[in-house]
């Protein structure tokens, strides 16, 4: 047993994606499969495979499962080679498959019968988002159980949230999967209704992006419905797994339900069309045969791609307390927002005073990784100390997107890490004032040399 050695059981569709993030960030790591072509690409690049889940248990101190279904998780723990038998006291069992809660406390109570810790952590976000370490993670476990898999879980999500008692996180992912499959039919209908109606589909994919109607499964797959790929990496199967387990969710808690019974015909019915096998927007096939209409639009793409990238894990506080929020928007704000809060700082404060000028400090979201001009550091999200510039008292400063008015003083790029973008603000906001007290622009501003 090893604790610095993690073990991954399942190299699926999000399975190999996830184990990618582990290995690509320095993971010792170790695999399993039943498919060795999948195996052979791990261990080509650098990770080590193991012959059967109990060796893997047995080498490794955390062992992840993501698994297609809770059956074949259950025959990969409990078979007579099982990880089971290789568990022993201060591993960690990380099920990170789209099971049900009661499964995973049966075997969480197996796997601690023996010494070790257990947790699930089911991801949601899309293929896409595995792929580049930025999807989402529910975890579900005693809290120094989730402390200690958390270092794990920062290496393959961006937002990773603590939602209590073991399963609780497999009841959340049964909800939100419910959720997604609800909108990806809704989808198909919104489009067949907007087709018929004579509406260009761009077009109508546009109004439903800024509107009220929007959501993640539209900005995903409603791209690879219009193209035609309907390629989003998911399939039928997997949908009637996930219906099936929010249904025996519904029916177990007493609660009866209106749409969720529909939603789950809608898509047996395009699994029995198109094979269990077929990628899940192809559920939307069944309204273009019925309308006579393929609704495509030109300009998107086949396949769903993560642009964005990779950013250091973070745990997601929890909580309706405005702190609580604030944190959060820190977590996810976009340039604009970032721009517009600093504004309002400055401003407020240098009005305050009476200025004849306002000093102003403009921070960008740097999306790439680069080398800070002052501390050296090439960091992940780096921020650009921008545009500090003198503007005439009263002068609209700024345009509806954030960007400054050229009305002003101002100094060459500096591209610097977060922790040292403060120490820019401050000190430019400083020397801008004593300069607009005095009536003049100074000639000189912060560089990387120090204040000149």
């Amino acid at each position: 047993m090893n604790d610095s050695v993690i073990g991954f059981i399942g190299l699926g569709n999000v399975g190999a994606k996830l184990a990618g993030s582990l290995l690509r960030n320095g993971a010792d790591l170790v695999v399993l499969d039943i498919d060795e072509e999948r195996v052979r690409s791990f261990t080509d690049r650098g990770a080590a495979a193991a012959a059967a889940p109990r060796e893997l248990a047995e080498r490794c101190g955390v062992v992840v499962t993501c698994l297609p279904s809770p059956a074949i998780c259950a025959e990969v723990m409990e078979g007579d080679d099982g990880v089971l038998g290789g568990l022993g006291p201060g591993d960690v069992w990380m099920e990170m498959s789209t099971t049900d809660r009661d499964e995973v406390l049966r075997l969480g109570a197996m796997a601690q019968a023996r010494g070790a810790a257990a947790v699930d952590c089911p991801v949601s976000g899309g293929c896409h988002r595995a792929a580049t370490g930025n999807i989402s993670i529910f975890c579900g476990g005693t809290r120094e159980s989730f402390d200690r898999v958390l270092p794990v879980l920062k290496m393959m999500g961006r937002r990773i949230l603590h939602t209590g008692p073991l399963g609780s996180a497999s009841v959340l992912k049964v909800v939100t999967n419910y959720l997604a499959s609800v909108h990806l039919a809704a989808l198909g209908e919104a489009f067949a209704v907007a087709s018929r109606a004579g509406m260009d589909l761009t077009t109508t994919y546009e109004a439903i992006r800024i509107s009220s109607g929007n959501s993640f499964v539209h900005e995903t797959e409603s791209q690879v419905i219009l193209n035609g790929s309907y390629d989003i990496g998911f399939t039928m199967d997997l949908v009637q797994k996930d219906m099936g387990l929010f249904l025996e969710l519904a029916d177990r808690t007493g609660v009866d339900l209106d749409v969720a019974p529909v939603v789950g015909s809608v898509f047996d019915d395009a699994a029995r069309r198109y094979g269990p096998r077929a990628l899940s927007p192809m559920v939307v096939r069944r309204l273009e045969e019925a309308i006579g209409t393929e609704l495509r639009a030109p300009g998107f793409p086949a396949e769903i791609i993560d642009q964005e990238p990779e950013t250091p894990g973070q745990e997601v506080p929890v909580g309706t307390g405005p702190r609580t929020l604030e944190k959060e928007k820190q977590m996810t704000m976009r340039t604009k927002t970032i721009a517009t809060w600093h504004h309002t700082k400055r401003v407020a404060r240098t009005t305050a005073n009476g200025s004849r000028e306002v000093a102003i400090s403009l921070w960008h979201k740097w999306q790439t990784r680069r080398k800070c001009e002052l501390c050296g550091l090439n960091k992940v999200g780096s921020y650009m100390s921008d545009l500090t510039q003198l503007v005439p008292y009263g002068q609209s400063w700024t345009d509806e997107d954030g960007h400054h008015e050229d009305a002003g003083y101002s100094h060459p790029r500096i591209f610097t890490c977060h922790d040292c973008a403060p120490l820019i603000a401050q000190r430019n906001t400083r020397h801008l004032q004593k300069g607009a007290e005095s009536k003049k622009a100074p000639r000189r501003r912060w560089t990387t040399r120090g204040l000149v």
